[in-house]
């Protein structure tokens, strides 16, 4: 078992293979479980607390507040 900082309180999460997507306060990262790197991929926006969704194509799906978009992120 490994310990990682996260730069915030995480409010939502899901593993897609090595990699664990999570929702903190006003963005996403992609936290490597392996190696430990965090990757920023786009701010939440303010209102709503992030959302991640795991697809069973692999996919993550991600809510982002403002212009009530998602993204779907493909990591596998």
């Amino acid at each position: 078992m490994k310990d990682f900082g996260v730069p915030d309180v995480v409010k939502s999460m899901s593993w897609c293979g090595v990699n664990i997507c999570l929702g903190i306060r006003k963005e996403y990262v992609i936290l490597n479980a392996t190696s430990g790197a965090i990757s920023e991929v786009f701010t939440s926006g303010r209102i709503a607390p992030p959302l991640v969704v795991s697809l069973p194509s692999g996919e993550l799906l991600l809510g982002k507040v403002g212009n009530w978009s998602c993204k779907l992120l493909e990591l596998m």
